[in-house]
């Protein structure tokens, strides 16, 4: 009785602690949750749901894009063979990625169950990425899609990292993931981690993201020279807000 008694308690202070993080949230930020399935392949349909994603976002909000795949599910070769698939296609899914990466919004992604370079591709454009424990991403048997995933995995985790994710790996399980620094945290239960670090929204600054983000994408390309000008402009940007 006493356990019962213990585990009831348990369970009402995490959902009281769950509300509370959700009413501090909606001061300060707008929460918005899409659904992407991530064994996908590239069509018409899909970017329309991504843009409706990015035209959905609003300034200083937080966009969370779940990533969901099946265990039991066939896994589609990316990016496909769709009528409508050309290098004009590929070509808006990628403005469409970066334009992700540019929002002035905070952007999480989790991916469930296993998914295919569709998943990959939406993860690395992501500011803060969560894994299910069991959950997969899948590179195409004939080797990774040679698209500006493998440019960003060279400017995120390093060209060694990004070497052997690129030749060697056919199936990221979440623990190879996290060893190589792709994602952020490995979950046990996708929405407790993800209500811990929406929770984290409330103590830091999102205005500037976009800023912030540039500054960031622009660090492993640009030579400190080049790079003093935007920060000191960034810089000059914050101080005009500020008086």
């Amino acid at each position: 009785m006493t356990f019962s008694l213990v585990i009831v308690e348990n369970l009402a202070l995490y959902l009281l602690n769950t509300q509370h993080i959700k009413e501090k949230l909606n001061n300060t930020s707008k929460i918005q949750h899409f659904k992407v399935d991530g064994n996908s392949i590239l069509s018409n349909s899909l970017l329309d749901q991504i843009k409706s994603i990015i035209d959905s976002a609003t300034e200083n909000s937080c966009l969370v894009v779940q990533i969901t795949g099946k265990k039991d599910q066939q896994l589609l070769t990316w990016p496909g063979s769709a009528p409508e698939l050309t290098v004009d296609l590929i070509s808006k899914w990628e403005q469409l990625l970066r334009q992700i990466e540019l929002l002035n919004s905070i952007t999480c992604a989790t991916i469930e169950g296993h998914c295919n370079e569709c998943g990959l591709q939406l993860l690395l454009a992501a500011d803060f990425r969560i894994l299910q424990k069991d959950a997969t991403i899948n590179i195409n048997k004939d080797g990774m899609w040679p698209g500006m995933a493998i440019h960003r995995l060279a400017n995120q985790l390093g060209t060694s990292a990004a070497r052997r994710l690129v030749f060697f790996a056919k199936n990221i399980s979440a623990n190879k993931a996290f060893e190589e620094k792709l994602v952020d945290i490995i979950a046990n239960d996708i929405e407790i981690e993800k209500d811990k670090f929406l929770s984290t929204l409330t103590t830091i600054s999102l205005p500037s993201t976009y800023l912030r983000r540039s500054l960031l994408l622009e660090a492993t390309s640009e030579p400190f020279e080049t790079a003093l000008g935007s920060h000191l402009a960034a810089c000059d940007r914050l101080l005009k807000k500020t008086t």
